[in-house]
């Protein structure tokens, strides 16, 4: 249902009890009255911003008047309630219980609208919390293809605009593939909101429910975090095996979906996406990281012995003048191979009989990678985006805002470029060493 501005252009009046829903992109400010935005009060003056694609649902809590600013496919429509009743349930459950509660559910159902109402509500009585966005593709605190923990000091009406006090990088913007890795990396952040000595943690997830390794997934992911709660977003004739395996186990709320929660296509997301790389890498200079001074996880670059002149110049007789950069590693020959000068299968032709297993990289592959960036103990310090590997000087030439020492780089599998605009995502880092031989030691 659309509203009438009246007192001028972008200018609503909301009488007691009254609920508007906004799109963003938008501005919100308080001319007269009081309202409240999930779980938010604002009073004369109180603003609020709502990013692309995103909606805020206000409720007023007098008669108010509000002026909106929105810009394209911003909106401002009339609703009968902020939010589905049942959701007041959830909230008084995980005020009683406290501990972990996990907020499950499909795309676009209000699962990060729902852990805000939570997260709101547990401030203002009180309680200190913990947030952990577990969603990698959409991520509300820390930057996509990584999951992250914030404990806000004050109610927010957008999560977005927490700041974490820890990441793990992930490197992928879905969980398929990579559920190992998103499991161990929100355990380590719940281990971490512990030692916060916090009253209650808060978790967001992503919408991959529907298929056989999807219920898998989200059963072991509840399993390793032990809630005491799960809110699960799901009409009565949905989700029926995930919500089966979930209630042999947990403690489990069915909870409705938001009603009028905004839906966004693939092109939506991305953009979010994008908006948050941009956020992430602001300020990014161009670092030159000698190989020698950080570990590459799981990668043999710089663990071995760089080939000697005559051997780096027979090799690249045979190679066809393709040969960049070689070394020889613990797990096999690496090689580093300019794809202009010599194909694969002429690279396997090369070395059929040899006896140590040859694993080949791409010269360029690694341009645009997205990586994350730790410190020597392990902890995370924020991405960055390789600009290009100078093999011949043995240096990664990374683009960050990340000024402090790197001890540890982990590759990603999603590509940037230009103004940090998502080109290609990969299921297997395009910088991972490809064997190319079948060897006595394979």
């Amino acid at each position: 249902m659309s509203v009438m501005e009246k007192g001028g252009p972008g200018f609503f009046e909301v009488k007691a009890g009254e609920c508007l829903l906004i799109g963003g992109p938008a501005h919100l400010r308080v001319s007269e009255g009081r309202v409240e935005a999930l779980g938010v009060e604002l009073a004369k003056g109180g603003r609020a911003v709502v990013r692309v694609f995103k909606a805020l649902p206000v409720k007023a809590l007098e008669n108010s008047l509000l002026e909106i600013k929105y810009g394209v496919n911003g909106f401002v429509e009339k609703i009968d309630e902020p939010y589905p009743s049942s959701w007041l349930n959830v909230i008084e459950e995980a005020l009683k219980l406290k501990e972990t509660v996990i907020v499950m559910g499909g795309v676009d159902v209000g699962k990060s609208t729902l852990c805000t109402l939570i997260t709101n509500i547990a401030l203002q009585k009180g309680f200190k919390v913990a947030v952990i966005e577990g969603d990698v593709g959409q991520a509300e605190i820390g930057p996509p293809t990584t999951v992250s923990l914030a404990i806000p000091k004050r109610p927010s009406p957008d999560l977005f605009r927490q700041n974490p006090v820890a990441s793990e990088f992930v490197g992928s913007t879905s969980p398929m593939g990579f559920e190992d890795e998103v499991v161990e990396a929100l355990a380590k952040l719940k281990t971490k909101a512990e030692s916060h000595g916090v009253d209650m943690t808060v978790v967001n997830t992503d919408g991959w429910v529907e298929d056989g390794k999807a219920v898998e997934y989200k059963v072991r992911l509840a399993d390793v975090l032990k809630p005491s709660l799960i809110a699960l977003l799901c009409r009565e004739d949905e989700l029926e095996d995930l919500r089966k395996r979930l209630m042999e186990k947990f403690n489990v709320l069915i909870v409705q979906p938001l009603p009028k929660a905004r839906r966004r296509d693939r092109g939506a997301r991305k953009e979010l996406r994008e908006l948050s790389y941009q956020k992430n890498l602001r300020g990014s200079g161009l670092r030159s990281i000698p190989v020698s001074w950080v570990k590459i996880y799981n990668h043999d670059l710089g663990t071995g012995v760089v080939l000697s002149e005559e051997r780096f110049r027979t090799l690249n007789e045979q190679l066809n003048g393709g040969l960049v950069y070689g070394e020889e590693t613990p797990n096999g020959l690496l090689l580093v191979l300019n794809n202009r000068l010599i194909s694969e299968e002429d690279v396997r032709k090369v070395f059929e009989n040899y006896s140590r297993p040859v694993n080949v990289i791409w010269k360029g592959s690694e341009k645009g990678l997205i990586v994350g960036l730790y410190d020597r103990r392990g902890e995370f310090m924020g991405i960055g985006v390789i600009g290009e590997v100078d093999y011949g000087r043995r240096v990664l030439k990374i683009h960050t805002p990340c000024q402090k020492p790197i001890g540890i780089i982990k590759l990603g599998y999603v590509k940037l470029v230009g103004s940090w605009k998502e080109v290609e995502k990969f299921r297997r880092c395009p910088l991972e060493p490809k064997r190319i031989n079948a060897s006595e030691e394979g």
